[in-house]
């Protein structure tokens, strides 16, 4: 499995990461930040990297395949599983511009969907 936390610039609920596809529905232009890491790594630091973690990042009102994909960065878990994950994040992108960081605290969303 996975741990999957979603991060929005408008407000995201459980219900609404229930359905498929939901990306396309949730505001046009809301910009949408998605860590995802392998279950049995998510405690401590985690690398962006093959068979480590990912930091994606997508409009909301879009397909998921306009996501983009970090080339570098890390997730750090600072209250892991179970219940409520919290820590820090970096996203480095293609484009040595383009970065993406900050902190995180989300709670289980029984039956949430990815992108």
């Amino acid at each position: 499995g996975e741990v999957l936390v979603y991060m929005s610039s408008t407000p995201l609920t459980c219900a609404q990461i229930q359905v498929s596809r939901w990306l396309g529905g949730i505001e046009m232009g809301a910009q949408v930040v998605e860590l995802v890491v392998p279950a049995d790594k998510a405690t401590g630091t985690v690398e962006v990297g093959e068979g480590g973690a990912e930091v994606n990042y997508a409009l909301g009102g879009r397909s998921s395949a306009y996501e983009q994909s970090a080339m570098g960065g890390h997730v750090t878990f600072t209250k892991p599983l179970p219940g409520t994950v919290e820590g820090t994040f970096v996203g480095e992108f293609a484009d040595s511009a383009d970065s993406v960081k900050g902190r995180f605290q989300a709670e289980y969303c029984d039956g949430g969907q990815g992108y």
